[in-house]
Order: C-alpha cells, then structure tokens, then sequence
C-alpha cells in the first residue's frame, strides 16, 4: 500500500497541503459564516478601541560618558563604564530594573494612582462605561502646576498596597532603548496623562544618575572599612613575624655582618685557602715527575739544569764542561796511559760525581716538598668538610630563618600598601561622579501615540476575516471523512488517480440507475465522463497493459459508488479498443446486475456453483462494445459465496478469462462487512480503491485497507467519488479545461441492447 511512486517530492508536498482551490471552496461554501464573524468581530473591535484611554510617550535621554572625571590621579575603587555594546546593553537593563522603578514610584507617590493599582486596559473601559464600580482610595492624578515640576518632582510618600502589581504595571509602561549603535539611551515612559508621562521619564534619569553615584561612594565606604579591617590585621602579622625572627636568632646563636651570615664568609675563605693548597702542590709534583722522568731518561744536564733551576747546578756542570773540555785537549797530546790524562780523567769523574749527588739532592728537595704541599693540601680539605658538615648541620635553620624573613617582608609590604590605598580611599570618598549624563529632559507631549482606532478597526476586520476562514476550514478539516482529494495520499498513503462527481451531483437526482452506471455512453462529454477517463489514464500509468490484468474496484462500505466507477470505468476501456469483461462479483445483492437489468441473466454464481460453462453466461454490449458477466440469476443467500471464491473452479475461471480479455473489472462487495473482496483480492493484479467523499470515515478506510493484508501492496490508488458538482468545475477552470453543462447536454440513448455471445 502507497508503493507507488509519485510524480516528485513537490508533488508530495502538495499532497500533503490544504491547496488554494480548497481554500477557496471552503470559503465559497461557507460565505455567510465569514461575513458574520468579520462583522461581529470590527463591532466588537470598534467598540474597544472606542474606551481605550488616550496614550501619551514622553522620551527622556541620556548618554554613557566614556570622558575621564579625574580630580586626583588616584584610580577609584570601581572603574568608570567602559564604552562598548555590552556595556550600554547592561546599563539599559540596569534602567528597566525593579530597583528604579520602586524608587520612582515611592519618589513620585504612584502607590495610589489608578494607573498603576492593577486595573487593566479591559477593566477601565467597564468604568469607563459604568459597568462596574471600584473603589480608589486617595487618588490624586499626578497635575503639576508649573513647568518646575517637570524637573524636580515633588516627594508624595503615601501608603503602599500591592508592590509587586504596582512594579509591573509600571515596567509595561517602561521602554528603554538604545539609539542605533551611539551611547544614547532613550528612557520612553506610557501615560494617560502627559504630564505625568513627562515627570515620570524624567524621575527615571535622575534617579539612575544618583544611583550610579550612591553605589561608587557606597563602594568606596565599604572598601574603606574592609581595609581598616585588613590593616589592623596586617599590623599584627607584621609584629608578630619581626618578633618570631629575632627570637629564632637568639635561640640558635645565628649571626650575620652586613646581612651575611659569618659562617657563610668562613666557608668561602676555607674554600680559597684549599684551592691555593691544590695548585702549590701541583706545582711541586710537576717539577718533582719532570726531574725525576728526565733522570731516569738520561737526558743532558743542561736540561736537567734549567728544569732544576739551580745554580749550583749550573756551576758544577759548568766545571764538568771545562774537565770534559781539557780531557780532549789533552788527548790529543798524551795517551790514555799518560799520566796527566789519568789526571784529568780523575778530575772530570770528581765532577761528575759532585753534579750528580748536588742532582740528587735537589730531586730529593723537590720530593719532601711535594710531599709536604701534599699534606697542607689534606688538611684544608679536611678543615673544609668539617665547616661543610658544620654548616650542613645548621641548614635546616638558616631555611627556617630565611622563610620566616620572607613572611615578615612580604607582610610588611601588603600592609604599607593597605595603609597606602586606605589612605587615598579616604580623601576621594566625596570625590565621586556619574558615569552617564542627562542628554535631554522629556518634554511634555502634546499629541497622543495611540490607540490608532481606524487601524484597530481594520486590523479587527482583518482577524475577523481570518477567524472565519479559519472556522471555514477547520469546519472544512474538522470531520472524520475525506474532505479533500489530497487527503488521500496523507491518511492512506495511496496515489491518487482521480475524483469524480457523483451523478447527483450533475443531475436532478436521476431515478434511471442504468443511466447512472452507463454515463459515459449516456454523456460522453460530461464532466463525470471526463474524470473517469483521467482515473484510466493515472491506472493506465501503474498497470502493465502489454499484459492481461485483473482489476479489483474495492470500497470500505456500501453505497459509496464502487459499482458506479466500476462499470463506466469498464465501458471507456472499451470505447478505446480494449477488449474488457466487467463482472459483478456480489453474489450476495448483485447490485451491479440489477442495476444494468440483468437480474434474470445467469451469472458467475452459475458457473462456480452449477458448472455453467463461461461462454454461456458473458452478455456482450454491442452499443458499447463491452463484455458483461453478471452475479447471478437470483441472488441466493443460501449460497456461501466466500467458499466459492476460495475454490481452485474460481482461480480457473479467471485464469480462462485472462486468456481472452485484456481488462478485467471486478466489481466486488464492500471489504468491511463481508469477506469476499478480501479473498478476490488476493488474485487480482491490482485493486482500485474507491472512497465516497465526506461521507466515508477515514479510521474506517484504514481499517478496510488493512484487512486486505499481503495484497494490500497490490492496492494502485484511490479514487474519491461523488465529488462536489461545484469544485470539479473549479478544478476544471484552474487547468483551462471547458465546463460543459450537463443539464443541458443531449442524452443519447439510455439503453445498451444486450446479446449473448461467446466472448
């Protein structure tokens, strides 16, 4: 069911929506109706805007001033507004608010005025006509005297009732707004009386200037207390953490020169000391392992000499040279055996030996003073690690002492600068200025804003108009029927192949019913002729004609036109050339066959029950080329007609006539109250579903669609009959079709002549 596809999503849509001509059909149709509402509802209108009270607006402005107001150059406790738009919008909201309104009120004495006691716009046109009576004690309409009053409203404390009512009133008659994107605010204040709208617009401007001023000074004086408090409390902490240092000092034996500890100034002394020590002794080391490397290595005394820097040294091995020198002299003389080389040698071992053993001795020297660097080396470590350990061991306490200087100093400061701020907070307390300025005061107005009575009026007429159509259409909506073609596609979700006119519609209520079955022969060019022949062309488009197909013309409950539709559908598939049996398929009434005179004609019911053969009982129509098989003789009640239709002689017959015919018609009984249609539906190759228009219910159709199960998707569309005369010729007219008046067509003739003939 509603399988099939449609002709687009806009074509969807619109089947879903309540279109202009049913627009205009409801409110052709329910015209009166319309008319009176409008009418009743403009007097009603006219009558209201007549006693509504005259409504003056006095305008009032004022300006964020963004220009600095420095006495001093000292900043304030709170900051000057800042010009942007969130800004503006929140001082707007600030000048909306109940805090003003209530201090206008009690400022200009509003308590008692009637305006503003919780009479509304409806009861004050009753008094005003003396229908009802109240009673209003102390009412003084705010009238001033003079001009003065205007800026300086006079102070009429009376006794308050309702506050809440009275601030609500107020605030319905309050508007501020910003102008455009400026720092311009505009205070607009409602009023019967324009005067008071005037003293009232104005009262809201002073009152926000003063405000802003009340709450920087009472922010300041509160500031100021909190900073005494603070300060008192600062210079306590600020004493006490001076005391607590002093104390730990004393009790650990901490002491310092300058602001550094002594055992500080020891440590760096000890660790200079060991670094000297370290170098000396790489010193000595250095000569000792180059002396003592060169010995061992045997290199020239001169070497040795300048490395050992003696001049002892230097003297011996300058006696060795001479020795050495007169050696070779004289052996170039003498032999070695001679004596005076013997001599010589003697002399030059003697020095030898004296340079050596002076060599040796200063090695030595350069050995006990390495060793003796060393040691000095040793023990300034040592007096270092035990001032390291010592110092290590009083850590903790220099931490402590050191934290405890900290707390005290950064106490110290946030209490100077407490005293600081308190001190300018002080001497700038009556120093203060708003933050916004009285542009313009608020005139008296001299012309009412409203009401505007003639566009009230009009604006009645207006909505009567709509409340009318509106009852039109829901009157038109309302019902538990289809109304409209469209609804169709919505509640069933089927297409829709078309609407026809019922014939009553297009007749004066014709007591001929074959004319009513055979219209399409009787008024070809008729209107209901015209919708049939769109019914086949939208089935025509979801049926496979290359094929024989079984149509079924289903219907919820009786008597809304399926044997109608199934009859002059029959007859225009056979006026293009289709070969096209119709058969009445209620053996139960076997309405159609009566109404086509075919009472006394043997029918289906003859071939499934008495074994008739099919050739015998198919009448052919040689006016309308149709092929006809009526119900039965006489319908038999007796008769089960659902067993007949469940048997395999029913699926044969069909299957026989498949074979012969392209169309098939099944007018069959309603699927509600009998069963039948639902088990022919089961075989049929597509089913027509016919619904009477606001007549059959639309929980009804649902049901009847639902017992067709399975064969539910075989369902190809709906068709709403017996369709209003009057919107078919809308319809007609909006597609540019010609309306042909039915009345007064030319019958031609109202009788087929019937022949029966082996199809």
């Amino acid at each position: 069911m509603g399988a099939q596809t449609r002709g687009g999503d806009d074509d969807e849509e619109r089947s879903n929506a309540f279109s202009l001509a049913d627009v205009l059909s409801a409110v052709r149709q329910r015209l009166t109706l319309i008319v009176a509402t409008m009418a009743a509802v403009a007097a009603l209108t006219a009558a209201f805007a007549a006693n509504i009270p005259n409504r003056y607006v006095a305008v009032a402005s004022v300006q964020i001033d963004q220009r600095q107001k420095e006495i001093v150059n000292i900043k304030g406790v709170i900051s000057d507004l800042k010009a942007d738009a969130a800004t503006v919008d929140s001082e707007v909201e600030v000048i909306r608010s109940k805090q003003i309104a209530h201090r206008v009120i009690d400022q200009l004495g509003l308590h008692d005025d009637r305006e503003f006691i919780g009479i509304s716009t409806f009861q004050a046109i009753l008094l005003r006509l003396g229908l009802v009576q109240r009673a209003f004690k102390n009412i003084e309409p705010l009238a001033p005297t003079s001009i003065a009053d205007l800026i300086t409203p006079s102070r009429n404390l009376s006794r308050e009732p309702e506050r809440d009512e009275i601030g609500r009133a107020f605030e319905q008659r309050l508007k501020v707004v910003r102008v455009r994107t400026t720092l311009v605010i505009e205070i607009h204040f409602t009023s019967a009386d324009p005067v008071k709208a005037a003293r009232i617009a104005n009262a809201i401007a002073d009152t926000y200037l003063k405000m802003q001023i009340e709450q920087k000074t009472r922010a300041m004086v509160d500031a100021s207390a909190r900073l005494e408090d603070s300060i008192t409390s600062m210079r306590e902490k600020v004493a006490i953490a001076e005391r607590d240092i002093e104390k730990f000092r004393s009790q650990h034996d901490i002491f310092d020169a300058d602001g550094h500890l002594l055992v500080d100034r020891q440590l760096a002394r000890e660790m200079e000391a060991l670094v000297l020590a370290r170098n000396r002794t790489g010193s000595t080391r250095a000569r000792y392992d180059q002396a003592r490397r060169m010995m061992i290595d045997g290199e020239g005394n001169e070497s040795l000499a300048d490395v050992l820097q003696s001049n002892t040294v230097r003297l011996l091995r300058d006696e060795l040279t001479k020795a050495l020198r007169k050696q070779a002299e004289a052996g170039t003389k003498y032999g070695p055996k001679h004596p005076e080389m013997q001599k010589i040698a003697a002399d030059v071992a003697k020095a030898q030996s004296e340079l050596g053993t002076e060599i040796n001795k200063i090695i030595k020297n350069l050995k006990t003073e390495f060793d003796v660097a060393g040691d000095g080396e040793r023990e300034q470590g040592t007096r270092l690690e035990v001032l390291k350990t010592q110092i290590a061991a009083s850590r903790d306490k220099q931490w402590r002492l050191r934290e405890l200087e900290r707390e005290a100093n950064a106490s110290k400061q946030l209490y100077e600068a407490l005293l600081a701020r308190n001190k300018q907070t002080v001497e700038t307390q009556g120093l203060q200025f708003a933050d916004a300025r009285i542009v313009e005061t608020a005139d008296v107005p001299l012309y009412p804003l409203g009401p505007k009575r003639k566009q009230l009026v009009a604006i009645g007429g207006a909505g009567g108009i709509v409340v009318g159509v509106m009852l039109a259409l829901l009157l038109e909506m309302g019902g538990s029927s289809f109304s409209r073609a469209r609804d169709i596609e919505r509640v069933l979700e089927l297409d829709h192949l078309g609407s026809v006119p019922g014939p009553e519609q297009i007749h004066v209520l014709s007591s001929d019913p074959l004319r009513t079955v055979r219209l399409m022969v009787a008024e070809p060019r008729g209107l209901f002729a015209e919708a049939i022949r769109g019914v086949r062309h939208e089935l025509d488009g979801r049926i496979n004609r290359q094929l024989s197909q079984l149509i079924l013309i289903a219907s919820s409950l009786p008597n809304e036109g399926r044997s109608v539709i199934a009859s002059n559908l029959a007859l225009h598939y056979a006026s293009i050339g289709a070969r096209t049996l119709l058969i009445d398929a209620d053996l139960r009434k076997g309405g159609l066959s009566h109404d086509l005179g075919l009472t006394d004609q043997a029918g289906l019911i003859d071939v499934l029950a008495s074994g008739a053969r099919i050739e015998d009982v198919i009448l052919h129509d040689r006016t309308a080329g149709l092929h006809v098989m009526a119900a039965a003789r006489r319908p038999d009640f007796l008769i089960d007609a659902a067993s007949l239709f469940e048997s395999l002689q029913f699926k044969s017959v069909l299957a026989q006539l498949k074979s012969r015919f392209d169309i098939i018609l099944i007018d069959a009984p309603p699927l509600l109250p009998v069963v039948d249609a639902r088990i022919i539906a089961q075989l049929a190759d597509g089913i027509v579903f016919v619904t009477a228009w606001r007549r059959t219910p639309r929980q009804l159709a649902k049901e009847a669609l639902k017992t067709l199960g399975p064969a539910a998707d075989r369902v190809v569309g709906a068709v709403v009959n017996q369709i209003d005369h009057g919107i078919m010729e809308r319809e007609w007219a909006a597609i540019g079709r010609p309306f042909i008046n039915l009345k007064s067509a030319t019958a031609p003739q109202r009788h087929g002549q019937h022949s029966r003939r082996v199809a």
